[in-house]
């Protein structure tokens, strides 16, 4: 398994505990035809730097498929993530971290990347394929 992307959050600026989204890549396709992107998963670890300590890592997506880019939101209550499912395309999807539930945000033809929470908290941004 190889690290993609990691993205930090501080949980408690008083005793510097840290929230970490990780991805690791599951499997990929050596053929050369076949581009479809690789097997991920998205996993939260938490960081405890006083008494350094890292917590068990949790998966929170759990699927066969690419899921990928994960970015928090500026409260640190969610994070945004891609993620490619049955349909071949990607889309950008919401997890909450206290409830634990995944909300699809995107569902269109064109595949969206990169999600990120503009400055006024209002919207996100992605980059989009057509």
């Amino acid at each position: 398994m190889t690290s993609s992307k990691n993205r930090i959050i501080q949980l408690n600026s008083s005793v510097f505990r840290f929230l970490l989204a990780v991805c690791f890549v599951l499997k990929t396709t050596t053929d050369a035809y076949n581009q479809s992107p690789p097997e991920t998963e998205i996993f939260l670890v938490e960081l405890d730097l006083p008494n350094r300590s890292v917590s068990v890592p949790t998966n929170i997506t759990q699927h066969k498929g690419y899921d990928n880019q994960p970015s928090f939101t500026p409260d640190g209550k969610a994070l945004l993530y891609t993620s490619m499912r049955e349909n071949n395309q990607t889309d950008i999807y919401r997890y909450d971290l206290k409830t634990q539930q995944t909300t699809q945000l995107t569902s269109t033809a064109e595949s969206e990347y990169s999600p990120i929470i503009t400055p006024t908290g209002n919207y996100f941004s992605v980059i989009r394929v057509e």
